[in-house]
């Protein structure tokens, strides 16, 4: 299918006009900025088959190649005491079939020139178009006659306590988990915390019951990208999944998660460390249908991203850390916002000082045109990078069905987008970033910086914390504030 990207013809003609009339440009001026380009979209075919699974459909015949993904859309369960049974079913469900073990599937893969991955939320697969065939039959042997070998399992736990017990050392990925468990608790799926006790407690039946209660062709979205006919498409789906039965699944509820009533600095404690892992956090509202997903990004960009204001202050001006940024996730569940960076120990205050101040300043002040202009256009290149890919066009398409979006949601993306206004990104910060309301999470040595940090927590009390987001029970800690530091 073709892209179409309509751009104003007049502006060649002036350029063209001004280089022949031999006028000098003054490139100290910032050109005026022009109308939105115009996007037309092409459309995926697509289908459904009896059983509820929906199917979209990309042809492009530039490459012999094809690509086919799928995804589940349900709400995740609270794994509890067996937290990381969806992980480890996703690994699983790929190591064998009632009649191929895991190295004859791997031979099968590999014989084609193929890849395959699996995951808890569904599948990716590419190969040669010429092995479209081959390769649907893979994955239906793979969803239809999958088989949970103990063997299997039991090298898959030891792969992912292997790896647990290596992330204890990365203070990234403490941070990861002491923000999950601070924004969302142990009642939400999203502040489940994988362990090496909860992977030991992991056996065939959870993962058997989560496969067979999650795996439901009614919540199934594939896309089908590549060197193939919408006809061919859908003659090899219907053999591949067609008897794939479908099934009610679980469609728990949580509670919404709420920011902090006050900022809380929250400390894990790194005595060997020499730099400070700051997350600045708290949960946000933000689902894919929000008409905000827009301009909170063009906020966000302009907050946190690769050469912006967190950037620059942080790293060019102080020379604190190599970079700082922020995020903030679009979720139907719950969303969440994060800024962080990796500081050297003693300026670990001093970076979080400078960390807030970015943050209310982008709340109290509008953002002057020119830079909001700068991020309006860098997003703009971004967008259109994106569309050379015809998997984005699959993308969108699913996005669309599974969320609710307007059809001309993706079509008006660059008009909606040129909208934005400096008072737009001042009145989402205001919006989605609460600096009074968030977790200050420092991973590192809590004898350096605990005491400089008191300023911040509204308790004037840092809470300590594990690796897990668990309470250490300070009355068995000490820490000597005059120790010195490495």
């Amino acid at each position: 299918m073709k892209l179409f990207y309509s751009f104003p013809i007049s502006v060649f003609f002036v350029w063209a006009a001004t280089i022949v009339n031999g006028q000098n440009l003054d490139r100290s001026v910032r050109p005026a900025p022009g109308p939105a380009p115009e996007i037309n979209l092409s459309t995926p075919e697509r289908f459904t088959l009896d059983n509820g699974m929906k199917v979209f459909v990309v042809s492009n015949s530039k490459l012999p190649t094809l690509s086919v993904s799928m995804v589940l859309d349900f709400v995740p369960p609270v794994e509890g005491p067996q937290a990381g049974y969806m992980d480890i079913t996703g690994s699983l469900w790929r190591t064998g079939t009632k009649s191929k073990s895991k190295e004859q599937i791997d031979e099968a893969i590999d014989r084609l020139g193929a890849t395959l991955s699996t995951s808890s939320g569904g599948f990716y697969a590419s190969s040669l178009s010429r092995y479209k065939t081959e390769l649907f039959e893979i994955m239906s042997d793979l969803i239809l006659n999958n088989e949970f070998r103990q063997e299997e399992l039991d090298r898959i736990k030891k792969q992912t306590i292997s790896g647990l017990q290596t992330e204890k050392d990365d203070a990234g990925a403490i941070a990861a988990n002491v923000r999950r468990a601070m924004v969302y608790g142990n009642h939400h799926p999203y502040g489940q915390i994988t362990t090496e006790q909860s992977v030991a407690l992991i056996d065939l039946m959870v993962c058997r019951n989560f496969f067979d209660h999650y795996f439901r062709p009614n919540l199934a979205y594939m896309a089908i990208v590549g060197d193939i006919s919408r006809a061919e498409a859908e003659s090899l789906v219907r053999k591949a999944f067609g008897s794939w039965k479908s099934g009610p699944a679980p469609s728990p509820s949580y509670a919404t998660p709420e920011p902090p009533s006050e900022t809380r600095v929250v400390i894990v404690d790194r005595p060997s460390a020499v730099q400070t892992v700051i997350n600045i956090v708290h949960p946000v509202s933000l689902p894919p249908s929000s008409p905000d997903v827009i301009p909170v990004s063009v906020m966000n960009t302009l907050l946190g991203g690769g050469d912006a204001r967190l950037f620059n202050n942080l790293r060019e001006t102080h020379a604190f850390t190599y970079g700082a940024y922020s995020s903030l996730s679009k979720d139907p569940l719950s969303s969440m916002f994060n800024a962080n960076a990796q500081v050297r120990t003693e300026v670990t205050d001093s970076a979080v000082h400078e960390f807030l101040y970015e943050l209310n300043r982008l709340r109290d002040t509008i953002p002057p045109l020119k830079e909001v202009d700068g991020i309006r256009k860098y997003l703009t290149g971004t967008f259109a990078i994106a569309l050379q890919n015809p998997r984005t066009l699959a993308q969108f398409a699913i996005e669309m069905e599974r969320y609710g979006l307007k059809p001309d949601h993706y079509r008006n993306y660059l008009k909606v987008l040129n909208d934005v206004s400096p008072m737009m990104v001042q009145g989402m910060a205001r919006k989605h970033i609460f600096p009074d309301h968030a977790y200050i999470i420092c991973v590192g040595q809590r004898a350096a910086i605990e005491e400089k940090l008191k300023r911040f927590d509204a308790k004037g009390s840092p809470l300590i914390v594990d690796l897990y987001g668990r309470p250490v029970d300070l009355s068995q800690q000490k820490v000597d504030p005059d120790k010195p530091t490495k």
